[in-house]
């Protein structure tokens, strides 16, 4: 069993992993879609039993510190988000900046 394991290493180059898997943290991923969307919904969908959640132990946890329980165990991200107005986005950067 490989479980969690794409977390800790490099994807060979060319292949499947290394052309879907992105390194965008739930966090990240979160913000810079508020960035450029209202979200209206989000929705983290765990891992079921039959996935393997189960099989994330503690030291699974240990051995990926930088990475939390519920980023190990989000299966996917579902968002419903409506396309911010340019005058909204530019007002949150200047906001921002301030």
């Amino acid at each position: 069993m490989m479980d969690w394991e794409h977390v800790g290493r490099e994807p060979e180059p060319g292949s499947y992993v290394a052309a879907k898997l992105n390194r965008l943290r739930l966090d990240q991923l979160q913000a810079i879609t508020a960035k450029h969307y209202d979200i209206e919904e989000w929705r983290e969908a765990t891992s079921s039993i039959a996935e393997g959640r189960l099989r994330l132990t503690e030291d699974i946890l240990r051995r990926y510190p930088h990475l939390s329980r519920r980023e190990l165990e989000t299966q996917s991200v579902s968002c419903v988000a409506r396309r911010r107005s340019l005058t909204t986005a530019a007002h949150d950067d200047i906001t921002r900046t301030i």
